[in-house]
């Protein structure tokens, strides 16, 4: 890694004291400034967060007012004495509160009560009593009407140095720890994802800006065929659309709760959609993993952001993809129908599932090391079983992968055909990665390509949202005689020009897609037609 200009950081370190200590991990002072501003922010919201949650109003009783000799009370009044804090300053209608010990020391003026305490001596008003710790007037000890005591101004004014204290200490601390590399998102406990935030925690992958994007794509075009489709090419129940996702290995569950948000938005204004059921299934071998999307799910219906139906629509069990995967067809929809529904229904064997998305641990031990693609935070940090394929999961595989990052892929592949699923997108580390999923695909599909009920389209989509077509077919020397559709001189003009120029764009492929059966037929007619 660079070292940074010695100007860059005295610029940094003129504008903010913490900037420079940022600037080790953001490398630009444009990036280290919004890192600063949102630790800044979190570190408030965390310390009004807790003076909220300490200004609920106390419980009254007189037992713990007796207990408490210290207390000195007047009408209408409760004050602190010898370092001991009021949870609420004043009562009532003469009302007694209960107290609550909290640390601290008020022994010591803060010069803004003496200049205060000097100008109401001075403008003639009654001196303050301190044994009863109350204005005098008349021989009577009570609290003058409109104005404030010294000891609400004392407190008040105490009450918010301390608040501005805790945040710096709460910013230093923040800093201390992103400067060391620990994510931003592990910080702030939160990360948008489209229109949701999702939760995020240490034992669980934190989601990425391109998985959202492909997400987002996949939304857009699965709503196009729900609105274009003919209804004979559509899963129904009781004369209502049905559209069954499966999300393999989830994390925090923000693909699922992304597209349930995008599928049947909370403010929609689409009829279709209100005509729509939707199931989608989460499932992680991690259990820290299925937990914080059961949290997520709940933290963004609590939030608005989703609809009140998606607790119903959308749930998640802890699995084992690579285990599933070696099941037989029957057995592999039976074990995805009890957990989608959680108890057994045999009238779901007979359903298949629809769409499988799949961002699952795609980095080879290489790459992860030390001197690899992998960045140190991401190592030090977040969960390698999230990252890392297991080095046994590639004999689990018929065809074992020729990369050891390629684990899951095959696997993948096998539960399309199991549970009868007809779109398959699966997340990629880079070009050269899509490129070895694509080939492994086409050897798994070639064998049903003839077939005009399993008609295959592959695709890759890259980084920035675009997409290229990929060849559907294996060269002729490996095809095995296999006959191209009536279409094939169109789609491999097509495949031509989307290989010719996309990949020499520079910019990377992040998703590998697997259309099949009338998805890919409709898939096809789209892209010829836009």
């Amino acid at each position: 890694m660079p070292r940074l200009p010695p100007a860059l950081i005295r610029q940094a370190a003129a504008q903010h004291p913490l900037l420079p200590l940022l600037l080790r991990v953001c490398r630009d002072i444009y990036s280290a400034q919004n890192e600063l501003r949102w630790l800044q922010e979190h570190a408030r919201d965390t310390v009004l967060t807790k003076r909220r949650k300490h200004d609920r109003p106390p419980a009254r009783s007189r037992r713990v007012l007796r207990s408490l000799p210290q207390r000195h009370a007047c009408k209408g009044l409760l004050v602190p004495t010898s370092g001991r804090t009021h949870s609420d300053r004043f009562c009532k209608d003469g009302e007694e509160q209960s107290w609550e010990e909290k640390p601290g020391s008020l022994d010591e003026e803060h010069p803004l009560i003496l200049d205060i305490t000097s100008r109401r001596l001075s403008s003639g008003v009654p001196p303050w009593d301190p044994v009863r710790e109350c204005e005098v007037r008349g021989g009577h000890s009570k609290p003058i009407p409109g104005q404030p005591t010294e000891s609400a101004l004392r407190d008040t004014l105490l009450g918010r140095h301390t608040e501005v204290a805790h945040t710096r200490r709460l910013l230093a601390g923040y800093v201390t720890r992103r400067a060391r590399g620990v994510p931003l998102q592990y910080l702030l406990g939160s990360q948008p994802f489209g229109n949701l935030e999702i939760l995020t925690r240490k034992a669980v992958l934190i989601p990425r800006p391109e998985t959202e994007t492909y997400t987002e794509h996949v939304a857009r075009l699965l709503l196009s065929w729900l609105h274009r489709a003919t209804p004979s090419s559509q899963t129904s129940v009781g004369g209502r659309k049905k559209l069954r996702i499966l999300d393999l290995c989830s994390g925090t569950g923000c693909i699922a709760l992304l597209l349930h948000s995008l599928l049947k938005a909370p403010q929609s204004k689409v009829a279709s959609n209100e005509n729509m059921d939707l199931e989608i299934l989460g499932s992680d071998i991690s259990s820290d993993a299925i937990h914080l999307a059961e949290r997520n799910l709940q933290h963004n219906i609590a939030n608005g952001l989703l609809r009140t139906d998606a607790a119903q629509d959308i749930s998640f069990r802890q699995m084992d993809i690579l285990q599933s995967a070696r099941l037989n067809a029957t057995e592999m929809r039976a074990l995805f129908e009890k957990g989608g529904s959680g108890h057994d229904d045999a009238s779901g064997l007979h359903t298949p599932w629809d769409v499988i998305i799949s961002n699952p641990p795609y980095i080879s031990p290489r790459d992860y090391g030390p001197g690899g693609k992998t960045e140190s935070s991401v190592r030090k940090y977040e969960p390698r079983i999230a990252l890392v394929p297991p080095v046994s999961g590639s004999s689990l595989d018929g065809n074992p992968a020729t990369d050891p990052g390629d684990v899951f892929y095959g696997p993948l592949m096998d539960l399309i055909h199991g549970l009868g699923a007809r779109l398959l997108l699966m997340e990629v580390g880079d070009s050269q990665q899509a490129g070895r999923v694509h080939e492994m695909a086409r050897r798994k599909f070639g064998a049903t390509t003839s077939n005009a009920d399993r008609a295959v389209l592959f695709e890759a989509w890259q980084n920035d949202g675009t997409e290229r077509l990929l060849p559907a077919h294996l060269p002729a020397d490996q095809g095995q005689g296999l006959a191209i559709a009536g279409d094939a001189a169109r789609q491999a003009a097509e495949v031509t020009a989307s290989v010719d120029t996309g990949t020499g764009t520079g910019v990377s492929d992040r998703a590998v897609v697997i259309w099949t059966g009338d998805l890919a037929q409709w898939r096809r007619s789209a892209r010829w037609a836009a």
